[in-house]
């Protein structure tokens, strides 16, 4: 924590450059790390209701600690706002209210990241000047925030005089719900638990603030009428988040006095266009329509066709529906004798809602998934119910869609490492952990080693080395992937440059771009700017993209592809065959090669289909003139059936693993003797497993 300010009394800490009505020294001491959000404030420890602390609280996660929540679906996970020019809007500033000074700063640097424009404030008289003097759109608010506590807080915001009140998100550690009502009847409008997840956290921020500009554009009178009756969707009840979570509360001592289940169902809703063009080419609007005009109705439907159901014995009370969010439901089943009951209504609702509709004149169709937590299975709290199902719901949206999963503790283990993966990995690039390494491509028949395929490589300090199948998907969800994908591409082209320097003769560098990155508008510019940062030549780089990156947006990808192009960059389609792109589209996309995915390789000579797929894969992509690499080589009888078909290149563990840049240089220094044979190629590399990852 900085040093104390007379003026504001170390209560107003300034982090966003040039607001005027924010002291200048209070902006001077907002230098701080913007560490990492990931952090537990463990119930019970570090700070109580009407105690304040100088001393940080203890930060720490134990077992027994609420469950740690997962990222949200990439459909509800808004995009960061991006900083306004100077005829444009400001972004939304919000005011972090936390007495803890290094949570504070934390909440207001993930924010801040974000592009949003952000303060923070430390005691009770500094939040209320604050609000005063430049009301924010929203305040991030700790329960215990302050020695009148968060929900006085909360209410004296709504007390101010004049202008709008702000957008309230309460963060809680408790792990008792007491406060949860009176908390709703002060204003607030999200609740947000500790540990906070960065991903969570960013999309939470930005769904109350959708929220609160929806009920800004309403009237007075049916904003009174909402609160008084609920939403309703041509005549049905609807209940808003925080009606079902004061429901949802009331029905657990209900059944817990009468020795019954109650279930909570989260049910997530996202969306894709069966032509295969991107989501975000949906007018949000009209997503919106559909989603307030017919999804409640079909659930409504799904339930009566439950209560229908001939189920042995009563199956439960009144059934509660609930929109908790743009895009997601809730139902409360009260008084359950069967919790296995709550999967036959969830069956139910994915069998209303997967139907393909029409959705902005695009034949559209919805992606369901539902996560199952029960009382007193999985907990006795109505919140920490809603977030083991959501959490649930989050991990039947990986294993695909229309699927179906009950809550686990497993499922927050697992939350928990991937937290402390996703903040060790903003980290890592820093402190300079990642590794390229070289897996050869070699020509045939001569086997003469062509290029190299750049894969990027983590050196965990305490897990050792990560597999890319943990840590790139979660770079592409947070976004890292694109600071990551330029420190790849950077690092491969020097050591290509670094090659030819010491007189090697000159080989193609394949270096994969993710569908983040190639998406980026300023990815032509930022290739372009590597390459004459480096000084290496356009010619001698291939970029590889996937077939599903290139079938969204086609016109615009097109484009993207011949500025490229034009730059004299060779491109390839990478991992051809399992996508969904025909011989039509790829005629159109001005690519040079195609590569084999791995997955038809490793089976071509003892599955029919997979080697009827390879062979159409090179037929075709010869006759299109275009060059094929078959990857994942691992043995003779493979090598054999390529040959045959005059597969042009091929690379796999049968030659070299991919290998640090010194044991990838061993297979350049046999291509300048003079004498060299395929055989000196193949015993390049160092001694290797095989089947293991590219």
């Amino acid at each position: 924590m900085g040093a104390s300010c007379p003026t504001c009394s170390g209560g107003w800490r300034g982090r966003r450059p040039g607001r005027a009505s924010a002291p200048s020294h209070a902006r001077a001491r907002a230098r701080r790390s913007r560490a990492a959000v990931g952090v537990g404030v463990q119930a019970g420890t570090g700070r109580g209701v009407g105690e304040l602390h100088s001393s940080p609280a203890r930060i720490q996660v134990e077992k027994n600690t609420r469950p740690l929540l997962f990222p949200p679906p990439a459909h509800l996970r808004a995009d960061p706002p991006r900083m306004p020019s100077s005829d444009e809007p400001e972004a939304p500033l919000v005011l972090v209210a936390d007495t803890d000074s290094s949570v504070a700063g934390a909440l207001a640097g993930t924010l801040a990241a974000a592009g949003f424009r952000v303060d923070e404030v430390l005691d009770g008289p500094a939040l209320l000047e604050f609000c005063a003097a430049t009301p924010p759109d929203l305040v991030l608010l700790d329960v215990r925030f302050s020695i009148e506590g968060g929900v006085a807080a909360c209410r004296s915001i709504r007390e101010l005089p004049g202008g709008r009140a702000p957008a309230i998100v309460m963060l809680h550690g408790a792990d008792d719900d007491d406060w949860i009502q009176p908390a709703c009847e002060a204003g607030a409008l999200e609740f947000l638990a500790k540990p906070v997840h960065e991903a969570l956290l960013r999309h939470r921020v930005a769904r109350a603030l959708a929220w609160a500009s929806e009920q800004a554009a309403d009237s007075p009178a049916a904003q009174s009428g909402q609160r008084a009756s609920g939403k309703r969707i041509h005549g049905e009840p609807l209940v808003d988040a925080t009606e079902f979570l004061e429901l949802a509360s009331k029905s657990i001592p209900a059944a817990r006095a009468d020795g019954k289940h109650v279930a909570i169902l989260a049910i997530d809703l996202d969306f894709e266009c069966r032509d295969g063009s991107a989501r975000s080419d949906l007018h949000p609007a009209r997503i919106e329509d559909y989603v307030s005009s017919e999804v409640p109705g079909r659930i409504r439907r799904a339930v009566l066709q439950f209560e229908e159901m001939e189920l042995p014995g009563p199956a439960c009370g009144e059934i509660l529906v609930g929109r908790i969010a743009p895009t997601r439901f809730a139902v409360l089943l009260p008084d359950l004798d069967r919790v296995q009951d709550a999967a036959k209504l969830g069956t139910r609702i994915l069998e209303v809602l997967e139907p393909a509709v029409v959705i902005d004149g695009r034949d559209t169709r919805p992606s369901v998934s539902i996560g199952i937590a029960s009382f007193p299975t999985d907990g006795d709290g109505a919140r920490d119910l809603i977030d083991m199902a959501e959490t649930a719901a989050y991990c039947a949206r990986q294993e695909g869609r229309g699927n179906l999963q009950f809550y686990t503790a497993s499922m927050s283990r697992w939350a928990f490492e991937r937290l402390t993966l996703e903040n060790s990995l903003r980290q890592a690039l820093e402190r300079e952990e990642f590794l390229v390494y070289y897996q050869p491509r070699l020509e045939l028949p001569s086997r003469r080693v062509v290029g190299f395929e750049a894969l990027i490589r983590w050196k965990h300090p305490q897990l050792g080395m990560v597999s890319p199948a943990q840590f790139i998907p979660l770079a592409e969800e947070t976004g890292l992937i694109v600071p990551i994908g330029k420190w790849v591409l950077r690092t491969a082209c020097m050591q290509a440059r670094l090659w030819q320097k010491r007189g090697f003769q000159p080989i193609r560098m394949s270096v994969n771009l993710s569908a983040v990155q190639f998406h980026q508008p300023s990815i032509v510019d930022d290739v372009n700017g590597i390459l004459a940062e480096v000084g290496y030549d356009p010619s001698w780089l291939e970029l590889e993209l996937t077939e599903s990156m290139l079938m969204n947006d086609v016109d615009s990808t097109i484009d993207r592809l011949k500025s490229l192009k034009r730059s004299g960059i060779q491109l390839s389609i990478d991992d051809f065959g399992t996508g969904y792109s025909s011989l039509s589209y790829l005629k159109r996309f001005p690519i040079d090669s195609l590569k084999i995915d791995q997955s038809f390789v490793r089976d071509v000579t003892s599955s029919p289909d997979d080697a009827a797929i390879a062979t159409s894969i090179i037929l075709m992509g010869h006759s299109l003139k275009l060059n094929v690499v078959a990857e994942g080589v691992e043995d003779e009888s493979q090598l054999a059936f390529l040959q045959v078909l005059k597969c042009n290149e091929v690379q796999g563990y049968l030659f070299s693993p991919p290998v640090p840049p010194e044991q990838a240089e061993r297979f350049l220094t046999v291509l300048t003797e003079p004498d060299s044979s395929p055989a000196d190629v193949a015993l390049a590399a160092t001694p290797h497993r095989r089947g293991g990852e590219e």
